[in-house]
């Protein structure tokens, strides 16, 4: 199936293709194999043309996408369609996620979508003040590190410089970054991005 979309001739053979699986996303999201062919379709079709992925995922509602987000082959879908695709098209997943987002930001799999959730500007400044209100949680987290990092390099520039500020103000926030061996590079982002506000 995914040598079939690569070879495809036009993205309407893709899709054709594609369409195959309508139905059937939710379990193949789930599926260690099925999941790999998602995600070439995700890739190589237009955002558009994913639209029928989109609907199938929000018919299942809130509880379920984030059970998705936390799911270890599942989430990698969901990350590559809020790459993707725009805000517009997945404003109902961007809210399910973001109803809890600290506890996806410190999740294992779940923090891959949130991390992608930093780059859509109307809601990662939502994300963004969620993570500065549970610094001491997420910063705690490896995985929640993570998304910290994130949001340092990818998000909005005031968000960054609001974030960092709050961490740098936070002794506890920075002992528990510091604990881990990507840490100091944490620390070294912290002070460059909270150092903008100062020029």
């Amino acid at each position: 199936m995914q040598q079939a979309i690569e070879e495809a001739k036009s993205e309407a053979d893709q899709l054709a293709l594609a369409l195959g699986l309508k139905g059937n996303v939710h379990p193949a999201m789930q599926c260690p194999h099925a999941n790999h062919v998602l995600q070439k379709v995700v890739n190589t079709l237009s955002p558009q043309s994913l639209q029928f992925m989109i609907d199938e995922i929000v018919e299942l509602g809130p509880e379920v996408i984030r059970t998705l987000a936390q799911h270890r082959y599942s989430c990698r879908i969901l990350e590559a369609l809020l790459l993707r695709c725009t805000h517009q098209q997945l404003s109902l997943i961007l809210a399910s996620l973001i109803a809890d987002a600290v506890n996806l930001c410190v999740h294992r799999n779940a923090n891959f979508a949130m991390r992608r959730v930093v780059e859509h500007d109307e809601w990662s400044v939502v994300l963004i003040g969620l993570l500065r209100a549970n610094l001491i949680m997420v910063c705690g987290s490896f995985f929640g590190s993570l998304v910290i990092v994130h949001a340092l390099q990818k998000g909005p520039s005031t968000g960054q410089v609001h974030l960092a500020e709050a961490i740098a103000n936070e002794p506890k926030a920075l002992q528990k970054i510091r604990s881990f061996k990507h840490g100091a590079a944490i620390v070294d982002l912290v002070a460059r991005s909270a150092g903008k506000a100062q020029t």
